[in-house]
């Protein structure tokens, strides 16, 4: 069966109990997020650091869901560049339009990282 797409990116033929199963592993996908940053950078040009802060948020997710061992490589990073060089302003959560309080993800981005 080819399915074609319909207005509004619906497939035509999905029954409503499929419909729901997607709905169903989309809440599921965004639950497992623990900072569900759309990478907008807003923050960014804003950090008198510097930093990447969708970057670092990334892998503040992927310490949270597949395991700290994953953000190993941040240490490779020059150190005004990991979360510890963050100085806790919070000019950037002024600027994120998701209202996360990014200085103190940072900060347990730092913590993980040095639990490592």
């Amino acid at each position: 069966m080819v399915m074609e797409p319909v207005h509004g990116g619906l497939l035509a033929d999905l029954t409503e109990e499929d419909q729901e199963r997607i709905k169903r592993a989309a809440r599921i996908q965004h639950s497992d997020l623990a900072v569900a940053c759309t990478g907008c950078r807003y923050c960014t040009p804003n950090c008198p650091q510097g930093l990447d802060i969708p970057f670092l948020l990334k892998n503040y997710n992927e310490a949270k869901i597949e395991g700290v061992w994953r953000i190993s490589h941040l240490k490779e990073l020059p150190k005004e560049k990991r979360p510890e060089a963050c100085i806790g302003c919070g000019v950037c959560a002024g600027h994120c339009p998701q209202g996360f309080h990014i200085p103190l993800i940072l900060k347990e981005l730092n913590t993980m990282l040095e639990e490592i």
